[in-house]
């Protein structure tokens, strides 16, 4: 859907390979790096149980829930921080270091016994997790044309559910085998030995290495941008203050952060307490087994990636011109969404007994829920990077990121409050069920919108021709 006024010039052969060989091990980089991102940011939800069952900690429910909500809310500003450093610096150095720090930090959670190591441990991780997936963001973007974008994304997003995927097996597996604090410091030293790795594979764009932009090698155009405003100084912006500007000042953006605050209340509590529900609600014996069955959640969500940035590509490619390019993105989230409403209800309402009480059966169910919810997480923040220009997809990332983890926040303590209250897990599900009918009540007026390069290249016709 990008639009300029001339073709990129062809690609040589040698050129071209050269740069499929490099965006392979760029592409490689961000998946194993933000796979394991999920490593260092999951371990305590897993190894949690196990923390509550030491009764020299003194731990309960509500200390967990304290934890589990101070981390997403220095994530939230995190995430920001991580957006504008993304776009001002180079995205190989805040990925990589940022997998150093929260790997460390895993690592001394681990010599801890009291709560206030736990919450200051888990609050200072959150506030280095936000270097994962904005930097991310920014390589997809210059590495990768908007007509392929989309099943690239969701090949990259997939990541974490495959890192997802392992870290309850990882951490329930080891702390079970060999005691809690074993199941959070050896995925801390794997973020560690992994931050090495992606900063070797990582390069911020190809022409970082001297070959042709992602669209001159697709043989498309480049996306138009805007000049580069003036300060009141009469000089350039400075990067991030221009990135900020493009993002803050849109109201599409907004829309797209409240319903992504929405989506991720949604997520984080099901991820968060879908293997206490299983424990308490449905009679799983063990942490260990509750964690199997939780599994699930993230191989659905690896087929919601795999399958939601595809569709989203296709409608693209199909619109009509002058389509809403992003609205087509949009549109997917709106019908995943209410599915997402669909499958919870069917998770809460299946009979506990045979083929539904068994592991295949709530493995079955949990995998359609993240089938269906996490196509939405994908595709949100997407939206939010191709509605402003390259220099401020990170800044875009950080912002809906921020919004949407202080959303992640309300997983924890809140739901932990419902959850122990009269009703408890009725009581759970009927508030995540209805914050998806609401999150796709925000997609509706999203359903037209187009992308960045799409509104600059209709204002510049429209003055064109007001020049004729």
């Amino acid at each position: 859907m990008a639009s300029a006024s001339a073709a990129a010039s062809p690609v040589p052969d040698d050129v071209r390979k050269k740069f499929t060989l490099r965006q392979s091990l760029v592409f490689s980089g961000i998946v194993i790096g933000y796979a394991t991102y999920y490593f260092t940011r999951m371990s305590f939800t897993y190894v949690s149980p196990l923390i509550k069952a030491d009764a020299s900690l003194g731990i309960d429910m509500n200390a967990l829930g304290t934890i589990t909500s101070v981390f997403p809310l220095c994530y939230a500003f995190s995430k920001f921080a991580g957006g504008v450093l993304g776009d001002a610096t180079n995205a190989r150095y805040i990925h990589a270091a940022g997998l150093l720090i929260t790997g460390t930090i895993n690592i001394a959670f681990g010599f801890g016994s009291t709560l206030s190591w736990f919450t200051a441990c888990w609050a200072l991780n959150g506030m280095f997790q936000g270097f994962g997936a904005p930097p991310c963001a920014k390589v997809l973007s210059n590495w990768y044309p908007i007509t392929t974008r989309g099943t690239w994304w969701g090949r990259w997003n997939a990541s974490h559910n495959v890192g997802g995927f392992l870290i309850p097996l990882v951490a329930a597996g080891v702390g079970t085998a060999f005691g809690w604090r074993a199941g959070i410091m050896v995925p801390g030293a794997i973020g560690v030995l992994v931050g090495g790795l992606v900063f070797l594979l990582i390069r911020d764009s190809p022409e970082e290495l001297g070959l042709p932009s992602a669209h001159a090698v697709a043989g498309l155009p480049e996306p138009v941008e805007k000049a580069v405003q003036k300060g009141a100084d009469g000089k350039d912006e400075s990067k991030s203050k221009a990135a900020l500007r493009e993002v803050l000042s849109r109201p599409q953006m907004w829309v797209l952060a409240a319903c992504y605050f929405l989506v991720y209340a949604i997520r984080q509590g099901v991820v968060n307490w879908s293997h206490f529900y299983l424990l308490e609600a449905r009679g799983v014996a063990t942490a260990a087994e509750a964690a199997a069955r939780v599994s699930g959640l993230e191989l659905g969500g690896l087929m919601g990636n795999l399958t939601a940035g595809p569709l989203s590509d296709w409608l693209l490619k199909r619109a009509k011109p002058g389509a809403g390019a992003v609205g087509k993105r949009n549109l997917v989230v709106f019908v995943f969404l209410l599915a997402t409403a669909a499958m919870l209800g069917i998770f809460w309402q299946s009979p506990n007994s045979g083929f539904f009480a068994s592991r295949l059966g709530h493995w079955l169910l949990l995998f359609s829920v993240g089938t269906f919810l996490y196509g939405p997480q994908l595709l949100v923040a997407m939206s939010a990077a191709e509605i402003v220009p390259k220099s401020a997809v990170a800044t875009s990332q950080g912002f809906v990121g921020f919004i949407s983890y202080l959303g992640a926040a309300m997983s924890g303590y809140p739901l932990a409050q419902i959850v122990q209250r009269q009703g408890g897990w009725d009581n759970f599900f009927t508030a995540l069920m209805s914050l998806c009918v609401l999150a796709s009540l925000f997609m509706l007026p999203m359903l037209g919108t187009k992308s960045y390069a799409q509104e600059v290249q209709e204002q510049q016709d429209t003055d064109a021709k007001k020049d004729q």
